[in-house]
């Protein structure tokens, strides 16, 4: 029973393996790199190629019926040299190509938003209901400005859901956008990719309190139930500590505590890494490489035979080449035994090294005590959280984790952002709350929208008013507390 299921699975792989080839014209010279027939992901079926020498790759997944739901491919670099096509067009490639999969689509999912990022647009056809795009509907399309297709998920047909049986009038958030809303000063990085406008830098500005100002519609806001404070102690760094000379630091290696001796670069990629950062990856020099083309090619098996494989990661700023996070998979003792306090020596002299600008601004938190006597924890972890005059910074907490017995730094989590900016920007607001609050209140209307949600394992829609920018229409978010500009969110998804 168990062989012929196998075989069964085996022909259906074989047939959307050739499936994917034909619908997307993959290149003979690309690798199939995972084959992946579902068992850990309910039943769907994901294939992987990349092409030789390089971190383009192609990736499809059907659904257990033979669907396409995803589809992704890596834009090679002569594409962004093409002639860039007007947004109707875009638009057009887009419908072509759900209707190619689709042929009922655009009929079913008759609300059709277009919104412009870098490179292309985003295409999103979704179902309606009360005249509402319902979100996680339909399907989304990523058009790349030379017209070619490089991402595609298909959410499919959902329920439509019922109409609340009574509406609050939008004059009830209104006045508790008045009355009861806060604002607190935060020095923010607002990234383009998320805050319109943004531009990627730090800035002074009035966080509301709610964050989101999002309400049940049928209720409208609610009292929030006063949240557990965390007991927490922040304390600064001592002078000494922040004074402190370090010897200078001459490689990536010796700032983490690689020896070259015994481990070497195996891959620096930026195949998992985030926008414009890039991933540097180490091995033991006397490891036993895996065999690429062995014939278990899942996604589990894929994971596991690179950690085998691997001693070490950081991610980097792809243009400074600043370090932003690291970790060590490899376990490994020592003969050490050190205290608590030892640790967080070993702690702060690295970030002296790594970030020595945020030193003067870091406050230790001290919820993990050293319970003294002979007994050693095999790992010490510290939390840092960032201020600048007292003003929270977000983001703005550092993590570092010392291993006792070695006394080596085994994982290092920091600011994507540059520093620089943080440290730079000012921190005396040029409008005080009640100004800004005012600004927010002129600039803000409340519409309705669906919101998808989870209720004891099942997905449903409920109504909920949004602020909303009354011109742009998207989120209100924050408030510049130099300028007063309303800042918005973007909407994904």
């Amino acid at each position: 029973m168990r062989k012929q299921a196998a075989a069964d699975m085996e022909t259906a792989l074989n047939g959307l393996r050739k499936r994917a080839v034909s619908l997307f014209d993959i290149p003979s010279s690309y690798r199939l790199l995972i084959e992946d027939g579902g068992r850990h992901q309910e039943g769907k079926a994901t294939f992987l190629w990349v092409k030789p020498d390089s971190e383009e790759g192609i990736a499809v997944t059907f659904s257990s019926e033979g669907k396409l739901v995803e589809f992704t491919q890596d834009v090679p670099d002569e594409w962004n040299r093409r002639p860039v096509l007007p947004v109707d067009a875009l638009r057009r490639r887009a419908e072509q190509f759900v209707s190619s999969h689709e042929p009922k689509a655009l009929e079913a999912f008759s609300h059709v938003t277009v919104t412009t990022e870098k490179n292309g647009v985003w295409v999103h056809f979704r179902q309606e209901a009360l005249g509402l795009p319902l979100p996680l509907s339909g399907c989304r399309v990523k058009v790349h400005q030379s017209g070619a297709v490089t991402d595609f998920t298909y959410f499919g047909v959902q329920p439509l859901p019922e109409p609340p049986a009574r509406l609050v009038e939008e004059a009830v958030c209104e006045r508790f956008l008045e009355n009861d809303v806060t604002l607190t000063l935060v020095l923010k990085l607002l990234p383009e990719s998320v805050f319109a406008g943004g531009g990627g830098t730090w800035r002074l500005v009035y966080e509301p309190e709610p964050v989101y100002l999002t309400f049940s519609a049928e209720t409208g806001p609610q009292a929030k139930a006063a949240a557990d404070e965390e007991n927490v102690n922040w304390l600064p760094l001592s002078a000494e500590a922040v004074s402190a000379c370090e010897q200078g630091v001459e490689s990536l290696e010796e700032l983490i505590g690689i020896d070259p001796v015994h481990y070497e670069r195996i891959q620096q990629t930026a195949l998992f890494a985030a926008e414009n950062q890039t991933a540097v990856v180490w091995g033991r020099r006397d490891r036993v490489s895996q065999e690429p083309d062995r014939p278990y090619r899942s996604i589990r098996e894929f994971f596991l035979r690179r950690q085998e494989e691997r001693a070490a990661m950081a991610q980097l700023d792809a243009n400074t080449g600043r370090l932003l996070s690291f970790w060590r998979w490899e376990e490994e003792g020592g003969t050490l035994r050190l205290s608590r306090e030892e640790c967080l020596e070993r702690a702060v002299s690295f970030l002296r090294r790594a970030v020595p600008e945020l030193l003067p601004l870091l406050e230790l938190a001290s919820d993990v005590r050293d319970d003294g006597g002979d007994e050693r924890r095999e790992r010490e972890h510290f939390r840092f959280r960032v201020r600048r005059g007292g003003i929270p910074c977000e983001p703005g907490f550092l993590f570092v984790t010392v291993h006792s017995s070695t006394g080596r730094i085994e994982r290092f989590s920091g600011l994507d952002a540059p520093p620089n900016g943080l440290i730079h920007a000012p921190i005396i607001p040029a409008l005080p709350p009640r100004e800004a609050l005012r600004r927010l209140r002129e600039e803000t209307v409340f519409r309705l929208q669906w919101k998808r949600c989870r209720d004891g394992g099942q997905s449903l829609y409920r109504l909920q008013y949004a602020a909303i920018h009354k011109e742009s229409g998207l989120p209100v978010r924050l408030v510049d507390a130099s300028s007063g500009e309303v800042i918005c969110e973007r909407r994904h998804g």
